[in-house]
């Protein structure tokens, strides 16, 4: 899962090299929209359609999806991964006190899944 994707080349690399499974995040709809080009040009996605309000639910199916998310927004849930990439987020002291939250959780969310 790339976290603030802008122009997604982390993800479309990720699934160039084969991973089963890629969710491009990003707050701003304009860089979904062409990373969600860029895989479809790529074969990617089946179809330029790519519901960026949901991931897919059927990865076979639709193996890279884009997922608006905002990092700074605490609300809001990562979508769960084995992987993580952050990459040029940094951008205002907001943004990287939200990405330091959510990696804490995650952080947080595998030590306890470690200690059971």
């Amino acid at each position: 899962c790339e976290l603030g994707c802008g122009p997604g080349l982390p993800s479309l690399t990720a699934a160039k090299s084969g991973a089963r499974r890629v969710i491009a995040t990003d707050v701003d709809k304009l860089a979904l929209e062409m990373v969600c080009a860029a895989a479809a040009d790529q074969g990617f996605i089946k179809n330029h359609n790519n519901d960026d309000d949901d991931v897919a639910e059927d990865w076979e199916e639709q193996p890279f999806v884009t997922k608006q998310f905002d990092l700074t927004c605490r609300d809001n849930s990562l979508p769960k991964a084995d992987l993580y990439v952050l990459s040029d987020v940094f951008e205002s002291a907001a943004v990287a006190e939200g990405a330091a939250w959510h990696v804490q959780s995650i952080l947080s969310a595998n030590q306890k899944i470690k200690n059971r």
